[in-house]
């Protein structure tokens, strides 16, 4: 089963399983389907989902499957928090006001509206009601 110690022969670093990858996920269109194909096969073809069994040689003891997951999981995420920081929010802006001290606008300038096209012939006006 996938459980099995072994050697650490698989090293997702490398990008030797970019190309099936890439195509799996172009063929799903979006990252939640494309996760659950990912599941899915590990639950179709693996050990991964299943309670271990009686004689211990065939899944997980309860909750062990969902923390090797998620180990991976947070290990990409620290990964992706290191590489880059957030974007920074632009600064407010400080707006004059009635009073003497000046009040902080986070409020987006709006843009101006665009003219409104010309009326051709024999066309009216539609009164909002």
């Amino acid at each position: 089963g996938v459980n099995k110690a072994r050697g650490n022969s698989c090293n997702m670093s490398e990008d030797k399983f970019d190309g099936a990858l890439l195509a799996i996920l172009q063929n799903c269109g979006e990252l939640e389907p494309f996760l659950d194909v990912i599941l899915g096969f590990l639950h179709r073809k693996t050990d991964f989902f299943r309670h271990l069994s009686a004689d211990r040689s065939m899944g997980f003891p309860p909750g062990v499957a969902r923390e090797k997951l998620l180990k991976v999981f947070e290990k990409y995420e620290a990964l992706s928090s290191h590489a880059a920081p957030p974007p920074t929010p632009p600064a407010p802006q400080i707006t004059p006001a009635a009073s003497t001290s000046p009040q902080i606008s986070t409020t987006p300038v709006a843009k101006p509206t665009p003219p409104t096209p010309p009326m051709t012939p024999g066309e009216t006006l539609k009164q909002e009601e």
